[in-house]
């Protein structure tokens, strides 16, 4: 089942493989664990060719929406983990939720 919501600028979750996708690329959220790994699939994003300012903006609030990495992922400015059962968790929580 996919999900598409207004604000990810055209992103969409793909809720069985726990990806997002834009067009043909794809965020792999089970490498999206760590506050770094976030960011670094943020700025993999925002250096692509076809990644406007909306794309790159949608992909933000897809993340922010789903995962809270503020809450879970980098508060306090430290890097934080969570495991797979907790990305799942945060996912089956948040991705009937609209912003």
């Amino acid at each position: 089942m996919s999900t598409e919501k207004s604000g990810w600028g055209g992103w969409t979750l793909d809720e069985v493989r726990l990806v997002l996708e834009y067009d043909q690329y794809e965020v792999d959220l089970e490498r999206s664990l760590t506050g770094a790994q976030v960011c670094d699939w943020i700025f993999q994003v925002a250096h692509k060719n076809w990644a406007t300012p909306e794309v790159t903006a949608g992909l933000v609030r897809a993340l922010d929406d789903l995962l809270q990495p503020q809450a879970n992922l980098c508060s306090g400015g430290e890097n934080k983990e969570m495991s797979n059962a907790e990305l799942r968790r945060l996912v089956a929580e948040n991705a009937g939720g609209q912003r």
